[in-house]
């Protein structure tokens, strides 16, 4: 009888255990009991997939239980025996203790090579700890020693938990020794407090490396940093022992999954060509037969549009603009001011607003003079002063240019007012 009573219990007490996980967390046990079955059968490619779609679960929830811990020692066993690349083991041992420091190699997996890695991530994070205890630094990093030509290079910092609450974003900039120009890039949110990107392959060559990172608020200020321009970090970079230093199309282009490598540019160049459609009012005059114009609707075919904006923070720009119709020439031009609200690399949505001086031209159809013959085919001329207003959508297909698609609304304003809307396509390109 207390046998049963015990088996009911400890029923009990596991399906209360099952109900209070969440449905990410009964999926990544699942796949963990996957891949520790398939290891078991020496499938160790099938496992490390299971094992790979369940960190991808971790970190997409943000999973810091025993059971996420266990994953990422496992990961790390996997790869190690597919024999790949050592810093990614330490990597997933690193994060294994992060979560859970009492995790110990079991004497059935452990062999020289796999404890040396092991014994690698435990003194990182004793490493951290004691740091994190000791130091007053509100930015935590940890600069590589040396690097090897063509092997990207992942940075991370940690920033304290005093500052982590006004810290908006962080971007590390760098340069080798070959570069004329410092590079930018925007660090992705990892966790509560970290942030990381990657530094591509192709800008590992020549001698040093020079980096430092910043952090900002929502506003743009910076908050703190980690090295400066005048100061920065400097890590060697060494050319393999048999010289095969990699080249051209063997050089990664990646910059890593959803991390950004043009950062926040200082000038923007846009030209864009578009349509666009106005109410005519009963101010209207026709400019050639000069004639009053019924109230309605009436095409603007065929304008570009040149824009130049500086941005002043990473949200926040001002700018001109010069608006030109090819069909009976006219122009338009003035500044606004415009707003990032969304910002989620590559996509972006921006809203804007402004004001200038010049005309815009409606065609539209008016009778002869004598009232008598077809109608003629004739022009408004609508303005001269308006302002504008407008939302912007941004795709970045590379690091330096992106696909613009922006309707804009004009208020004309003086002796032929007029409501104008124009859609305008076109590309920007962002410099720094």
């Amino acid at each position: 009888m207390r046998t049963i009573l015990n088996s009911l219990i400890l029923l009990a007490i596991s399906a209360s255990s099952c109900f209070a996980q969440s449905p990410a967390e009964r999926n990544v046990a699942q796949l963990l009991a996957k891949a520790e079955s398939l290891y078991d059968e020496l499938e160790f490619e099938q496992s490390e997939t299971a094992l790979q779609q369940a960190v991808n679960l971790i970190e997409q929830h943000q999973l810091q239980d025993k059971t996420a811990a266990n994953v990422y020692m496992n990961y790390a066993i996997v790869q190690h025996n597919l024999e790949k690349d050592p810093k990614a083991v330490v990597d997933a041992f690193h994060k294994a203790l992060q979560i859970d420091p009492s995790l110990v190699l079991e004497a059935n997996v452990r062999t020289p090579s796999l404890s040396k890695l092991f014994d690698e991530a435990q003194r990182l994070v004793a490493q951290r700890t004691d740091f994190e205890q000791t130091s007053d630094r509100d930015l935590i990093h940890y600069p590589p020693s040396r690097l090897m030509v063509g092997e990207s290079l992942p940075i991370s910092i940690t920033v304290s938990r005093k500052l982590n609450s006004k810290v908006y974003r962080a971007y590390l900039y760098f340069k080798n020794d070959t570069m004329e120009m410092t590079q930018q890039l925007e660090m992705l949110p990892k966790g509560e407090r970290d942030f990381e990107t990657r530094i591509p392959n192709r800008y590992i060559v020549g001698q040093s490396l020079k980096y430092y990172i910043a952090v900002e608020d929502r506003q743009g200020n910076r908050l703190d940093q980690y090295g400066s321009g005048k100061n920065p970090v400097v890590v060697s970079i060494e050319a393999p022992v048999n010289n095969d230093i990699p080249m051209g199309s063997n050089l990664e282009d990646f910059v890593g999954e959803g991390s950004s490598s043009s950062g926040r540019k200082y000038m923007n160049f846009t030209l864009s060509l578009g349509t666009g459609v106005g109410r005519i009012t009963d101010r209207s005059e026709s400019i050639h037969q000069h004639k009053r114009l019924s109230t309605g609707l009436a095409l603007a075919p065929f304008h570009s549009l040149l824009e130049v904006d500086f941005n002043v923070t990473s949200w926040f720009s001002l700018g001109a603009f010069l608006r030109m119709q090819f069909v009976e020439f006219d122009h338009l031009e003035g500044g606004r001011a415009q707003f990032k609200v969304v910002d989620h690399a590559p996509h972006s949505l921006i809203l804007r607003a402004g004001g200038g001086i010049g005309h815009v031209r409606h065609m539209v159809s008016v009778k002869s003079k004598n009232g008598t013959g077809p109608s003629l085919l004739d022009y408004s001329r609508d303005g001269s002063f308006c302002y504008t207003l407008g939302v912007s959508y941004h795709w970045a297909f590379s690091d330096l240019f992106a696909l613009v698609v922006t309707p804009d609304f004009y208020h004309l304003i003086g002796d032929s007012p007029s409501q104008h809307v124009d859609l305008n396509v076109g590309i920007q390109a962002s410099f720094f």
